[in-house]
């Protein structure tokens, strides 16, 4: 009961109807970016290094492959399917780079990478929805 009085007594007071409406919204503009983010998704990505129509051909075909075995995996019922399939190629040296991006905003990942890898990857709805083989131009982050 104790708590209970406590409790409304310090509601009461504390209520913030005695804050002005106008000091209200100029803390909140002040500190809106402190708990307004950017939407943000974690993205996992193979790369294949093309330099030519003939390479990007054999890149797209093994991208092809990739994807089979990710959704294989997925339906084996293995919960990080992407990674156990990147490893795997990676053991075999028939994946060059794998990385995980981590969690980036579109403007972030646009800039660390590339537009068409951001647009690509927040395009997609679902966690674990997988973009198709993407050409992207040669960065020095991959």
């Amino acid at each position: 009961m104790i708590q209970e009085l406590i409790k409304r007594q310090l509601d009461a007071k504390l209520s913030g109807s005695d804050i002005p409406d106008e000091e209200l919204k100029k803390f909140t503009r002040r500190t809106s970016t402190e708990f307004v983010k950017p939407e943000r998704a974690r993205v996992l990505h193979i790369f294949l290094p093309a330099t030519d129509a003939k390479q990007r051909a054999e890149a797209r075909k093994h991208a092809a492959t990739l994807l089979k075995d990710i959704d294989g995996t997925r339906e084996e019922g293995e919960v990080k399917c992407f990674q156990s399939v990147a490893m795997k190629g990676a053991r075999t040296r028939s994946l060059r780079r794998w990385r995980d991006l981590r969690f980036l905003s579109k403007d972030e990942l646009a800039k660390a990478y590339n537009p068409e890898l951001a647009s690509a990857a927040f395009d997609l709805k679902n966690p674990g929805d997988k973009a198709g083989p993407l050409d992207t131009p040669p960065a020095s982050n991959w």
